[in-house]
């Protein structure tokens, strides 16, 4: 059984999007972590209140963390773009 993770990013208050809650985001990634078999700590879900264009998020910085330290086999996102606008950005640049 792999272990994942769980990363739920909301947009500001002042620009919510319809159905994509923090709520929301990680029930429907618990829900595709069980169906495909994958166990989720509650420790490693993670989740942050901010705009994609803002790259200052201590939760994805402690994701980022956890990957690099091989903690996790598996990150689930509700959808690939909601962390950041810049794809460059989620890079783990490679385990210690």
């Amino acid at each position: 059984m792999r272990v994942a993770a769980i990363y739920a990013q909301g947009s500001t208050p002042g620009q919510p999007e319809a159905g994509t809650s923090l709520e929301t985001q990680v029930a429907a990634c618990l829900e595709s972590a069980q169906q495909q078999g994958d166990s989720v700590p509650p420790e490693c879900i993670y989740q942050e209140q901010a705009s994609g264009v803002n790259t200052n998020r201590p939760s994805l910085t402690k994701l980022r963390q956890l990957v690099r330290g091989g903690k996790v086999d598996a990150i689930i996102i509700y959808r690939p773009l909601r962390p950041s606008q810049d794809t460059t950005d989620l890079m783990c640049y490679g385990r210690k």
